[in-house]
């Protein structure tokens, strides 16, 4: 038989799983450990399972910051026609260095 216990415990467990699961965070650096990498995780998972609400500003932060990168970047007359998309992945620091693994960041 299961008790109370057992029922929240399996249903936070799952709640928490889903979460971890479907947050999409930005690109880590790759001078991070597996377990660095892991702790940032579980960090925002535990954000998002406390308040929700900010996962939701986190993305219009980043929506907002990456339309101002491409503005700043058509603007440098460089021949460069960023989109929106360029801007996102900027933002989440998908640009980087070959030689010597830093990522780029804005």
């Amino acid at each position: 038989m299961r008790t109370l216990y057992d029922i929240i415990r399996s249903c936070v467990f799952t709640i928490a799983a889903c979460v971890y699961r479907a947050i999409h965070q930005n690109i880590l650096d790759p001078k991070l450990t597996m377990w660095g990498r892991l702790r940032v995780r579980m960090k925002i998972t535990i954000y998002a399972l406390i308040a929700p609400e900010a996962m939701i500003w986190w993305a219009m932060r980043q929506r907002y910051a990456a339309i101002e990168i491409e503005k700043q970047v058509n603007e440098l007359k460089y021949g460069l026609n960023w989109t929106q998309t360029h801007g996102q992945f900027a933002q989440m620091g998908g640009f980087g260095r070959k030689d010597n693994k830093h990522v780029l960041h804005p």
